[in-house]
């Protein structure tokens, strides 16, 4: 039988699952050692980072942001952060941002200021209208496109958290409502209090989350009021960062667990595996934190939580077609989807440059959105350095009315170890604290063993339960235990 993710929600004999992981994640084809932040380089944020942002412009490339607290910096070089505040300034202490990418212009907003604008150098306020927003997310529709604002205040209707602005068609920041120009606004009026997230979805739509609630919103043309909201009840979203564009369905962190949702029908995942598990372990003051990202190489949610403070230092990673769950440890400020510069290859030179006006047999290398955040030190880490330390614990195996004896355990690595060791544990039933060990220790060498992968173990107990540790990259597709009747009363 294939190894299990992590699945604590299930009965702790239920086989091939991990009662327990540590930096240990779901594959197509098993469990793998979870990769460990890497520093890329940069410098440091003067301070602690809010919010970040990766956007394309039209013509392909990419500009980098990040928040702070009275601050918007932009990465510059590989290496340096420039201060693009307004007029060089600063702004009112503010506890989040919001961007969004509107062809070449990058907006951003934080609520206690007007939105701000970039297409190049410093941000500016928008001038069409003084309007304040918590979220701002662009959509593109069969007509055009427009940006939404969410959760807003303005001269005109005061504070409203449940009010939604869409812009002027194709132009991302006219905000003056005028039927020649479809820019228009609306409110959310039912369940769930304010709007806490926005997210385009496919074409033509958009979805609004309260947390209690989403509002499914398609463009209907000039003609029908521009836009057309259907509510679905009691499916909402936790935070402006909770939900995830998976292309075909948003992923969702909500009060009562995880939801796909797919246009037409919500969907509750990790029902069984993950759910009670993840509302106790979740600092539930803290749940709004919670970010969500997709990695869509390797087809996997990740979803970054506080847990025991403010801090985002745990990632539960959600494999979307083994539909397995695994656990990650890294801490970050707040999270984003960094794509680095371009490199090419100069046949001619023999050199790697990052723009060398591509000669005919240059090999151009087109790297790929990575999973990043910015660390305790301010500094941008991606999720994809080598592996250090893993482990994953068994189910429980044997029998609440006989003893019996665990000689040998097995895992089978579909990549090998640096090393690996597995420790025995026993408990007298299952469900409770009683777990004792390890009472046995055995060691593997995979490079040279002669069977990579098995552990000479000695116990006696009524359940046994194995915890393999592994160092280096690591991929295990199944484990099992070799146990024997040793008596029963």
């Amino acid at each position: 039988m294939p190894i299990l993710g992590f699945t604590p929600g299930a009965s702790s004999d239920t086989p091939q699952i991990c009662t327990e992981v540590s930096n240990f994640i779901p594959y197509e084809a098993g469990m793998e050692a979870a990769p460990t932040l890497f520093d890329i380089g940069a410098d440091a944020l003067a301070a602690a980072a809010l919010a970040a942002f990766t956007g394309s412009k039209v013509d392909g490339s990419r500009r980098t942001f990040a928040g702070t607290a009275t601050k918007l910096y932009e990465l510059t070089s590989a290496t340096a952060w420039t201060d693009r505040s307004v007029g060089g300034g600063s702004y009112t202490t503010s506890t989040d941002w919001a961007f969004t990418q509107f062809g070449d212009v990058t907006l951003a907003s934080n609520f206690l200021e007007v939105i701000q604008q970039s297409s190049s150098g410093a941000f500016a306020a928008i001038t069409s209208f003084a309007l304040k927003a918590k979220i701002v997310e662009s959509v593109q529709t069969s007509g055009g496109g427009f940006v939404f604002a969410c959760n807003t205040s303005d001269a005109t209707h005061g504070v409203s958290p449940d009010r939604w602005y869409c812009s002027g068609l194709n132009d991302g920041v006219d905000f003056v409502a005028a039927v020649a120009t479809q820019c228009t606004t609306g409110r959310l009026i039912g369940p769930g209090g304010e709007i806490t997230a926005a997210r385009r979805f496919g074409a033509d739509s958009i979805v609004i989350y309260k947390r209690n609630a989403l509002f499914h919103g398609r463009y209907v043309g000039a003609q029908a009021g521009v836009w057309a909201f259907q509510e679905i009840p009691n499916i909402g979203c936790a935070g402006k960062r909770a939900v995830a564009n998976l292309g075909f369905a948003h992923f969702i962190v909500a009060q009562d667990g995880f939801w796909l949702y797919d246009g037409s029908h919500p969907k509750q995942v990790g029902t069984k595996e993950v759910r009670q598990w993840f509302t106790s372990n979740v600092s539930q003051l803290n749940l709004a934190k919670v970010e969500v990202r997709f990695e869509q190489a390797k087809n996997r949610v990740l979803i970054f939580y506080p847990s025991g403070g403010a801090t985002l230092n745990k990632v539960l990673v959600y494999h979307l077609a083994t539909e397995q769950w695994g656990k990650i440890d890294a801490t970050v400020e707040t999270t984003l989807e960094f794509v680095p510069a371009e490199v090419s290859f100069d046949a001619d030179t023999g050199n790697f440059e990052t723009d060398d006006g591509l000669l005919f047999d240059d090999l151009t290398v087109v790297p790929v959105i990575q999973i990043a955040g910015l660390n305790a030190s301010h500094k941008i880490v991606t999720l994809n350095g080598t592996p250090g330390s893993s482990y994953f614990q068994s189910q429980d195996f044997g029998d609440s009315s006989a003893m019996s004896r665990l000689t040998e355990a097995y895992v089978s690595y579909a990549t090998r170890p640096t090393t690996a060791s597995c420790s025995a544990y026993s408990a007298r039933s299952l469900g409770g604290v009683e777990l004792t060990g390890p009472t046995q220790v055995a060691y593997d060498t995979p490079a040279t063993s002669v069977t990579p992968g098995r552990f000479t173990l000695r116990q006696n107990a009524r359940y046994h339960r194995m915890q393999f540790d592994f160092t280096g990259p690591c991929q295990i597709t199944d484990y099992r235990a070799k146990i024997s009747p040793s008596g029963s009363r």
